[in-house]
């Protein structure tokens, strides 16, 4: 998977349902998506955080990309007030937000960083233990398609079963993965509301969110709402 900066619990029940985890850091970075930015609660509604880029080609890759070195002092100020005035009566407010301040006072210049930090920080934080590796380490062709980069990279592991996202799923040809000796599985979460302090729910924000309002065995118990299923095959 592409790093993403603090994403939402979704990615982490990924994490959760592998032994090795590879960030896909070094493909094109893409615009608009999640890799800089996320949604947090403020004033009970969720609201976009984007964190400052330098300006860069379109062709760029998630390594290259860096983080604007004027503009993210400024940012990082304003999201940690933010963080402070929409969340210090969560019940965990202290621990996560050190642990949030701490990650964004790293001397880090790319995004690329920035996001698998997130990543990994709240992976220790919830003792998620697992084997993390950055694919721009590994010696594998880069020439084919995505799917071609995937079956290299499953094969130099010596992996025996590539897990995904439930909406990549056309993505992906289970004939291909089978004939590598690979199977190919995907995870489709069945998330729980939580609560956030409001009468209304918000899904789909940011970890921040659910570390803000649940202690980390709570977490993890939300973190196996999941379920492992194969590709489903289209009727005719």
């Amino acid at each position: 998977m592409q790093p993403y900066t603090f994403p939402y619990l979704g990615y982490f029940q990924l994490i959760q349902s592998v032994d090795t985890f590879v960030f896909f850091d070094d493909v094109q970075f893409i615009r608009r998506g999640f890799i800089n930015r996320n949604s947090i609660l403020i004033n009970g509604e969720a609201h976009r955080f984007t964190i400052p880029l330098e300006k860069g080609s379109r062709d760029d890759l998630i390594t290259e990309t860096h983080v604007h070195k004027k503009m993210f002092g400024v940012w990082r100020e304003k999201f940690l007030k933010s963080l402070e005035l929409n969340y210090k009566k969560a019940p965990q407010f202290e621990s996560v937000y050190g642990l949030i301040e701490n990650l964004l006072t790293e001397d880090l210049t790319d995004i690329a960083s920035l996001a698998k930090n997130s990543i990994l920080s709240v992976s220790n934080y919830l003792n998620l233990e697992r084997n993390f590796i950055d694919s721009s380490t590994l010696n594998y062709n880069r020439s084919g398609n995505g799917e071609d980069k995937i079956l290299d990279i499953c094969a130099l592991l010596k992996a025996s079963t590539y897990i995904n996202s439930f909406n990549g799923m056309d993505l992906y040809d289970d004939e291909k993965f089978r004939k590598k000796g690979v199977e190919l599985l995907f995870i489709k979460p069945e998330l729980e509301e939580y609560d956030q302090g409001s009468s209304s729910f918000k899904k789909q924000l940011s970890i921040i969110d659910a570390l803000m309002w649940m202690t980390s065995e709570e977490v993890l118990t939300h973190l196996d709402s999941y379920l492992i299923i194969e590709k489903l095959k289209n009727e005719s």
